[in-house]
């Protein structure tokens, strides 16, 4: 094939060659006009102008060419510049009327002798351009603008084997030349891009090599990363299992650098050829000031023995979690507490919450230094040793951010408390407590590549609310996954300077093995001071004191009462001490009481210089069906039942019943009342049917004469003779008497005064 012309819009063309086995002649492009998209015969007369796609067009002294037409609207390009402008159909067919814009000619497009291969390869190139521009069309004016983010199309370079810069050349040529599928030949002498040592055919690779660096140019692409990349081939090409000793398990365990036929430093200059670097450089105002600023020291300038100073830190992941009863719900994104040891480099604490910065995730993540982290990690399936991952170190001094949580009075109390020194770092200045920072890094890097499309906010182009959508993940199987990176972290290999000391003595060069020797002769030796007597005092420090909303009291019947919408858990010991606070202490109300937020089976209190712990009272049992949540979770549940539906339906029903019952209680008193006028009570003898009567009865002898003595029964009272006047004023003492019986002129009547009135009135009827 020869080449034949060069044209000012980048485009050449091949003339026709005797000896090509196949011809094609490039077809006339598609035409509309203002009325539709019908292309005029020829010698038809036209009261408008066409349009077509890849016309060029003179406008203000440039000279454009159209590469979208519609009848609505008609994209143009810029043929010397990277201008791409937006304009409606009938405006650009008026101002060619007009003589605003003017055609410009065009040469015919001639034929191409083109073999098939060479057909199928520039259709393939079309194809992708197309999606692009499918891709960028509501944008498309800012495609080729500096000052615009670019759309990341390195999968697009990868699958046309080109650079992303010769990918962004060869779009523009296209756009020029109309959208034309001839453009994108390759016009370069012999024809063909010159051999490069690897294809980039992935399904056909020339060799070994070849396959495994296409498939790490290709995890690239999925995490952005070459050492994610280089991790993800040496998962699939250089791993192989191993047996353990005893049989009872198989390991997959990484072949050695030597045996690897490809290295990290062949596919990262491998992918360096193939895409262009990024830069992370900062360009905000105080990412360029700390870009800028001179680094004198580090992180471990000043620190010489184990314990001496711990970064804490918190960190959100960037990874959504969902509920675990519906596996739908998404509740926000996990929250990573975590402490460093700074000389050794050594993660030695993390916990995983939703709370973000709040002291409760502190509180935890500072508690699980106590005790082991195997009952931490107990239940997850984690195989570590002790020493990958150690405890029961209390630091001297803590170095943290000003975040809320390091700034607030619950911290600074638990700190004087302990006796730890505080070293809150300036703002915006992470750099100075570094070790901790850069384990949030990795962790977010181990963890990023491996949630892709789980979840995990990616970037800009996968926002946060693609991610909720493919969120899957519960808290407690992050929490899992950010166990393991810790153990990652731990045995991570440092490849910058240590101490010389380390280096003759063949220390392992990871935070592991820095610290194991530090521990064996180092300069304070083990730093671990946490035991069964200091535990105590540890753990009193950093639990929850009372608050308003939960306030504890004092019973010396039930001992410590927590009430909550009028439903009590009541705290019990049975121990000699906590009987005596109750029966001889004057004022138990002055012993604070304390809590763990994430434990309602136990209160903590401090009596005579001593930690002691009350438990749920034993003898309820119903007060254990509720031990495994939390305070909070505990103080939902008895809200919860408060606003139910069955709850207010329950009350209502009862309060009906009670006021029906009051109604009922005053009717039959009124009735009982009416039938049963006032009278002086009568004492005798029970009625004959009455059970009492009956048993009297029984224990009398025939001739009448009782066996035992029963004075306990009261003897039959005698009757009371009443004067005629006192039975007409019983006979109508029920009576109620109107009021204005009860006045004669302005003065009041007495009751008897009022009685004798309305006899003498009955009198005077008869």
């Amino acid at each position: 094939m020869k080449k034949s012309q060069k044209g000012d819009n980048m485009m050449e063309e091949l003339r026709n060659n005797e000896t090509s086995e196949k011809k094609e002649r490039i077809e006339p492009l598609e035409v509309i006009t203002l009325e539709g998209d019908a292309i005029p015969a020829e010698g038809e007369a036209t009261d408008s102008p066409c349009v077509r796609r890849g016309n060029l067009y003179k406008k203000d002294g440039l000279q454009w060419r159209t590469f979208h037409v519609n009848a609505d609207e008609t994209l143009l390009i810029s043929m010397t510049t990277n201008d791409i402008v937006r304009i409606k159909t009938d405006s650009l067919i008026n101002d060619i009327e007009n003589g605003t814009v003017s055609a410009c000619d065009v040469d015919p497009n001639p034929s191409f002798s083109l073999t098939e291969e060479e057909i199928n390869v520039i259709t393939e190139r079309a194809r992708v351009f197309e999606n692009i521009i499918e891709k960028e069309m509501p944008e498309i004016e800012n495609l080729f603008s500096v000052k615009k983010a670019k759309r990341n199309n390195d999968a697009e370079a990868i699958l046309l084997g080109v650079s992303r810069r010769w990918l962004r050349e060869m779009l523009k040529a296209y756009l020029r030349s109309g959208r034309n599928k001839f453009s994108l030949i390759d016009h370069r002498k012999g024809n063909y891009r010159k051999k490069v040592p690897h294809s980039k055919d992935y399904e056909n690779p020339k060799n070994d090599v070849d396959e495994i660096l296409k498939y790490g140019l290709k995890m690239f692409v999925k995490y952005g990363k070459p050492g994610m990349a280089y991790d993800a081939v040496l998962r699939r090409y250089f791993r192989e299992p191993v047996e353990a000793p005893d049989g009872s398990s198989v390991k997959m365990v990484t072949l050695p650098e030597e045996e690897r036929s490809v290295s990290y430093k062949m596919l990262y200059n491998y992918i360096r050829k193939h895409t262009e670097d990024y830069s992370c450089k900062g360009k905000d105002e105080r990412d360029k000031q700390n870009n800028d600023r001179q680094l004198v020291g580090n992180s471990k300038t000043g620190v010489y023995e184990l314990g001496q100073i711990v970064e804490a830190d918190e960190m959100e992941l960037g990874c959504y979690v969902v509920d675990q009863n519906d596996g739908e719900t998404v509740l926000g994104k996990a929250v990573v507490y975590c402490m460093v040891e700074v000389l050794s480099g050594i993660c030695i604490g993390a916990y995983v919450s939703l709370e973000n910065n709040s002291m409760r995730g502190f509180q935890q993540v500072f508690l699980s230094l106590l005790e082991p982290h195997k009952n931490q990690t107990k239940g997850y399936n984690i195989d570590y040793d002790e020493e990958d991952w150690p405890s029961m170190i209390v630091p001297n001094e803590i170095r943290c951010d000003r975040g809320s949580e390091y700034m607030s009075k619950a911290y600074s109390k638990a700190m004087g408390e302990l006796g730890i020194r505080n070293t809150p770092v300036p703002p915006g200045c992470g750099s100075l407590k570094g070790v901790v920072e850069s384990f949030n890094g990795l962790v977010q890097t181990y963890l990023k590549a491996q949630l892709k499309n789980n979840g995990y906010v990616e970037d800009k182009y996968r926002g946060g609310d693609l991610a909720k959508g493919d969120a899957c993940l519960t808290l407690e199987e992050i929490r899992g996954l950010v166990y393991q990176s810790v153990i990652l972290y731990n045995r991570r290999v440092f490849e910058g300077l240590i101490d010389k000391k380390y280096l003759d003595n063949d220390v392992s060069p990871t935070p592991k093995g820095i610290f194991a020797y530090e521990k064996a002769h180092g300069r304070a030796g083990d730093p671990t001071n946490v035991n069964d007597a200091t535990r105590p005092a540890y753990l009193f420090a950093m639990l929850a004191k009372e608050e308003e909303k939960r306030k504890f009291t004092w019973n010396r019947r039930k001992g410590i009462v927590y009430t909550f919408y009028k439903t009590e858990l009541r705290f019990y010991s049975q121990e000699p001490w906590f009987l005596d606070i109750l029966k001889d202490e004057p004022h138990p109300e002055d012993i604070e009481v304390r809590y763990n937020v994430d434990d309602i089976r136990n209160v903590y209190i401090r009596y005579k210089k001593e930690i002691h712990r009350v438990p749920l009272a034993e003898k309820i049992e119903q007060q254990y069906t509720y031990a495994d949540l939390t305070w909070d979770e505990y103080d939902e549940c008895i809200r919860k039942k408060r606003d139910s539906k069955v709850m207010k339906e329950a009350k209502q029903v009862y309060l009906d019943t009670k006021l029906n019952l009051q109604d009922t209680v005053e009717k039959q008193a009124e009735m009982a009342k009416a039938l049963n006028p006032k009278k002086k009570k009568k004492y005798g003898k029970a009625h004959p049917e009455d059970k009492t009567a009956k048993k009297q009865e029984m224990r009398k002898d025939p001739d009448g004469i009782t066996k035992r003595s029963y004075s306990s029964i009261d003897p039959e009272p005698k009757k009371e003779t009443l004067t005629k006047q006192q039975e007409e004023l019983a006979a109508i003492e029920h009576l109620r008497i109107p009021d204005e019986m009860r006045t004669m002129g302005d003065r009041k009547l007495s009751r008897e005064e009022e009685i004798n009135r309305i006899l003498a009135l009955i009198e005077d009827e008869v």
